[in-house]
């Protein structure tokens, strides 16, 4: 992935899965970055979900945080 200015990715293994490789991605983002998202339309989703909807809300964020092995989220 080419380098974005203002943007700090960073990469780990929260070992949410049995499987051997990085499954938790934060990036950080420079203050005043402005964001917008894209959720499901269904009513029954994930707290992440209805939290990404709630912060997106203000058009700003200073991190993205991305989990694997949670596709139903």
């Amino acid at each position: 992935m080419p380098a974005i200015a203002g943007v700090t990715p960073r990469i780990a293994r929260a070992h949410y899965k049995e499987w051997d490789r990085c499954d938790l991605t934060f990036v950080e983002l420079t203050e005043g970055t402005t964001v917008a998202g894209v959720t499901t339309r269904n009513v029954c989703c994930s707290t992440e979900v209805e939290l990404c909807r709630e912060n997106v809300k203000g058009g700003r964020a200073r991190a993205l945080v991305v989990n694997a092995g949670n596709s139903n989220a």
